[in-house]
C-alpha cells in the first residue's frame, strides 16, 4: 500500500517492513521495525501526507467539480 497508494517505491527500495508497532490516531504516522537495504534490522518511521484541501470532494482529482462543490457549500453558508 505504501508503494502503490502513496508512491513510496523509491524510498522503500530494498527495505522489508517486518512489523508496524504503532500508528497515530489520525493514521498518518506509522512506526515499526524493518530490514534495511544492507540487511540490518532498523526502526522505520513513515509520515503520510494528509488530504489535499483543494480536492473538496476527496475523489483524488482537483478540478471544476471541486470549485463548484466549494461554491455550493459557501452559498449554503456551510463552514
Amino acid at each position: 500500500m505504501l508503494e502503490s497508494d502513496y508512491g513510496l517505491s523509491a524510498e522503500l527500495a530494498g527495505w522489508a517492513l517486518n512489523s508496524a508497532n504503532g500508528v497515530s490516531s489520525d493514521g498518518r504516522t506509522i512506526v515499526g521495525v524493518g530490514t534495511n537495504p544492507d540487511g540490518n534490522q532498523e526502526a522505520f518511521y513513515v509520515r503520510l501526507p494528509g488530504p489535499c484541501p483543494a480536492d473538496f470532494n476527496q475523489d483524488g482529482a482537483v478540478n471544476t467539480i471541486d470549485v463548484l462543490g466549494f461554491l455550493n457549500a459557501w452559498n449554503a453558508g456551510c463552514p
